[in-house]
């Protein structure tokens, strides 16, 4: 009786060793069968998230598996390894990927992986106080993991370049779309030109800006001649290009 509860106990399936402990003793060898490699299971995750991600231009991405415990005692499995990924998970930072094997002896692991996202960003190269008008001597290009970056940083020098501080940005910041923005090019009250094209005819006309904005921007305009509101947007310091319906 003695050697059958033993002989029992040494044919636990090792699944159930997977959940119920990490910290149990050496992994057993199956009487029939080999233990799946764990080395397999870490180039199927690899392979897998590989696949998954689209690198964009000018950003490194390196791939890391988590350590797979040498403890872990799974079957061999027959058939080829499903790996699968249980929930949406992006191009950086921390997920799990899950690796599945059917068959009649089927076990279920989930491996965590970290995906690094190297790209160079814009970084503030000096500490400026509000209203600085940035140059290109303010900023410098730093490869960061964007994983640990917040929304919004920038990537392109022509994004900051001629742009003020809206706050005070210390040495080292990345810096983002919401620190930043467009210098005034037409303030309110000041007079401007509306511009009106319609096919090949341009028709010019003077008017009184009712809003401050930066090129790009709509503003509201008040023609001199009647009076009338019209919208338009900035396509210079004094001109503004009106609507046309």
């Amino acid at each position: 009786m003695r050697g059958y509860r033993e002989m029992r106990i040494l044919f636990i399936p090792c699944l159930f060793l997977l959940f119920v402990s990490f910290f149990a003793g050496p992994c057993v060898i199956y009487a029939k069968g080999e233990n799946q490699s764990l080395e397999a299971i870490r180039q199927a995750v690899l392979d897998f998230v590989l696949q998954q991600i689209t690198d964009r231009a000018g950003r490194s991405t390196a791939v890391k598996v988590g350590h797979l415990d040498t403890r872990l005692c799974l079957v061999k499995c027959e058939e080829s390894l499903e790996v699968f990924s249980p929930k949406a998970y992006g191009t950086h930072g921390k997920t799990t990927v899950g690796v599945r094997c059917g068959g009649p002896k089927s076990w279920t692991l989930y491996v965590p992986v970290t995906i690094t996202s190297n790209e160079s960003v814009v970084v503030a190269d000096r500490s400026m106080p509000r209203g600085t008008i940035l140059t290109k001597s303010d900023f410098i290009l730093i490869e960061r993991d964007i994983a640990r970056l917040p929304n919004g940083y920038l990537t392109d020098p022509s994004q900051a370049i001629g742009k003020i501080l809206k706050r005070p940005v210390r040495k080292g910041a990345v810096l983002k779309n919401s620190v930043i923005e467009a210098p005034i090019a037409i303030s309110r009250g000041s007079s401007v030109t509306l511009m009106v094209r319609t096919g090949t005819v341009e028709v010019r006309m003077k008017g009184k800006s009712l809003d401050n904005g930066a090129l790009g921007e709509r503003i509201k305009v008040q023609t001199l001649s009647s009076g009338k509101m019209v919208e338009g947007t900035i396509i210079s310091s004094d001109v503004v290009l009106m609507d046309t319906p």
